[in-house]
């Protein structure tokens, strides 16, 4: 995708999100707003998805687009959300052992409370995925531009959800934790959409980063920065010995 298509896909899809947060904000400066127009923040997970599908109607690849994204999760990919599971568990597990806080039993009081809460993140990452990485994201890497694309997609996908953490009237200092554990994540899911051009399994993934991780956002981030550091060394030092 040409430059100044992602520029002008990324600038409607920032326009329209905010919008949908606009009268949240204006709440924030004492602006009387229509009880209404509150319902609008509903829609700021659409957005992306919408702006992307226009592209994809303009350039008559909305069919090839659904056929080549969206294909039956293989063993591999199950390994790898498993093992997001386990490191989310783990790092919750430890947190609480440390605090003493029972953050499992607090965040999900009952097994109906769980599974209506896995649901309803499955399908909101599902719509984000649909854009961020099956869309936005593959056709920043068309060429091999793949670390600078992963790199591009992660800040621009933590930028968009600032409007929302504004409205939520968060401290700047979790603001700024909230971004930097944004970036990690859309690394870690667009290693795997790149890896398997599937996004049933990135969106499975991303569900289960929302679902297993519970700790406060530093904690969160101090760990799977850690993590991705050690597999990316250790990628690195198994990729040289394979080359002697």
């Amino acid at each position: 995708m040409a430059k100044s298509k992602w520029i002008l896909w990324l600038v409607l899809v920032y326009g329209f999100s905010a919008l949908c947060y606009l009268p949240g904000l204006l709440e924030l400066w004492d602006v009387e707003v229509p009880p209404a127009l509150s319902y609008l923040r509903n829609g700021f997970v659409l957005i992306p998805a919408i702006v992307s599908f226009s592209f994809l109607l303009y350039s008559h690849s909305l069919k090839a687009y659904f056929v080549g994204s969206f294909k039956v999760v293989s063993r591999k990919e199950l390994l790898v959300c498993l093992g997001m599971v386990f490191l989310g568990v783990c790092c919750t597990a430890g947190y609480s052992l440390i605090t003493g806080k029972e953050l499992f039993v607090e965040t999900y009081s009952s097994a109906f409370s769980f599974l209506t809460s896995s649901c309803y993140l499955l399908v909101t990452a599902l719509m984000e995925e649909m854009a961020w990485r099956g869309f936005f994201l593959q056709r920043l890497a068309e060429g091999g531009r793949e670390r600078r694309s992963l790199l591009i997609a992660g800040i621009t996908w933590a930028f968009w959800h600032v409007p929302m953490w504004t409205a939520h009237e968060l401290p700047w200092l979790q603001q700024v934790q909230l971004f930097a554990w944004a970036v990690l994540v859309a690394l870690v899911l667009g290693m795997l959409y790149l890896r398997y051009r599937n996004i049933f399994s990135v969106a499975l993934c991303h569900m289960l980063f929302n679902v297993c991780f519970l700790a406060p956002v530093a904690y969160n981030v101090s760990v799977l920065a850690i993590v991705l550091v050690c597999c990316l060394a250790f990628k690195r030092i198994y990729s040289k010995e394979e080359e002697l």
